[in-house]
């Protein structure tokens, strides 16, 4: 590809300096509420090595571009009324002769691109978040995994489906997703060109010289992998039937089988990471899914007498978990006290359990430097400490589960092992300090 040209919108306004193969660069300004058109396009051609300015008062055509890329701040109302919807029959023209991209940030409100053709536009809801699992998968992940250092990537909207939802063959264009299942960023094909949803993002720094610096080096990265993919061969796509089971090996299905399988446990592994930093109700979802995975049957309690109930063979427990900037102290510790005497008049045998995710905004390797600074050997206050081994109550934290996970996915202990500790721990359980993985 001799030549990429490619159209900015919305960007701050900087000399690109793309290597050969990029020689033509277009940046256009959004416009202020109370202009009436878009102005300033500035174009950056590289002619001997020498900058060559020019600048015009017209709008630009989307047809003398093969990508073209729009800030969020370019995606609002106002553009929308000022110049967006006068582009709606370019944009689909554009899109159904050219083999090209058009990349635009997602905002969640289904008004604001009403501007595209219509078998691009999906039902969103325009909630908001920070979380975004990206698809290891899908091809623009190693571009979206280099963004996270200069631009921070957030949510403003989401598909109204979870992923499981989707059709097969829609699944695979899935770039993102929040944690509750449903894409916030996906790629779509329109005739010839295909449309990229990307999740909000925000340049870090602003607008300092590292925010311009992490401007240029965030566009650049996207454009490389843009042009990655129009520099592919597409003279040959395979047709439909290709794929289908009568045209397959057979070893073809036991690998797919595997790939499946190997996934499902990646994404389980991955999951288990989150009592490491999860609060709230996410936290005890998050401890709920490590017991799973490690054999254990844990029912989430919806009557306010614990979090997790465990009731397996030669252990039944009311299992507490809670998170605390920093130490516990004896409010987390009260819940927990409270169902458990009430509960045992029924069961002399309940154990009663609190899993604690301590200074959750510490990195957990560091948190042993905080118990230091403040002089304690463990995160629970001299109260919780002995209010558990008057009661036999067994006490952990989140990095503790999380080593145990550990330990028994390596195959170094078991679920009757685990069973023996936690029935034989009266307060802070000693062992199973957090090390940071290697």
């Amino acid at each position: 590809m001799d030549e990429l040209r490619i159209l900015l919108v919305g960007f701050p306004q900087f000399e690109m300096g793309f290597r050969e193969g990029s020689r033509v660069i277009s940046s256009v300004e959004v416009p202020s509420l109370d202009d009436e058109t878009i102005k300033h396009v500035k174009i950056f051609p590289r002619t001997d090595g020498k900058k060559v300015l020019r600048t015009f008062d017209t709008n630009p055509t989307f047809y003398d571009h093969q990508v073209v890329i729009l800030h969020p701040s370019a995606v609002t109302h106002e553009t929308l009324k000022h110049n967006l919807l006068g582009k709606k029959d370019e944009v689909e023209s554009f899109l159904e002769h050219i083999d090209g991209f058009l990349v635009i940030p997602l905002v969640g409100d289904d008004v604001i691109y009403s501007w595209l053709p219509d078998e691009v536009r999906s039902e969103t809801a325009g909630k908001t978040g920070e979380r975004i699992n990206f698809n290891y998968d899908h091809w623009m992940f190693p571009f979206v995994e280099k963004a996270k250092r200069h631009v921070k990537f957030s949510w403003r909207g989401h598909l109204n489906s979870t992923i499981t939802g989707l059709p097969p063959k829609e699944r695979g264009n899935v770039i993102g997703i929040n944690l509750l299942g449903s894409p916030v960023s996906w790629e779509k094909r329109f005739g010839k060109g295909r449309v990229i949803f990307l999740p909000h993002f925000d340049f870090v720094g602003g607008k300092t010289r590292d925010g311009k610096r992490n401007a240029e080096l965030f566009t650049r990265s996207l454009i490389d992998s843009l042009r990655g993919q129009l520099s592919g061969s597409r003279a040959q796509e395979a047709p439909e039937w290709v794929g289908r089971k009568d045209y397959r090996l057979g070893v073809e299905e036991e690998i797919s089988k595997r790939i499946q399988e190997l996934r499902q446990r990646r994404g389980a592994f991955a999951k288990a990471r989150d009592v490491l930093w999860k609060r709230g109700h996410e936290l005890t979802l998050a401890a709920g899914h490590v017991l799973k995975e490690m054999g254990f049957s844990p029912v989430l309690r919806k009557d306010y007498t614990g979090d997790i109930e465990l009731r397996e063979r030669g252990l039944h427990a009311l299992v507490r978990v809670v998170d605390t900037k920093g130490i516990v102290d004896v409010r987390d510790m009260r819940h927990l006290l409270d169902w458990y005497v009430g509960e045992l008049g029924k069961d002399g045998d309940l154990k009663g359990v609190l899993v604690v995710n301590h200074f959750r905004e510490t990195e957990p390797a560091a948190r042993s430097s905080e118990l230091s600074r403040i002089r304690l050997k463990h995160p629970f206050s001299k109260e919780v400490f002995l209010l558990a081994k008057d009661n036999g109550l067994c006490l952990m934290t989140t990095t503790q589960l999380f080593e145990i996970f550990k330990e028994f996915v390596a195959g170094g202990t078991n679920k009757t092992e685990i069973i023996r500790l936690i029935k034989r721990t009266n307060g802070p359980m000693g062992s199973y300090r957090f090390k940071p993985l290697k």
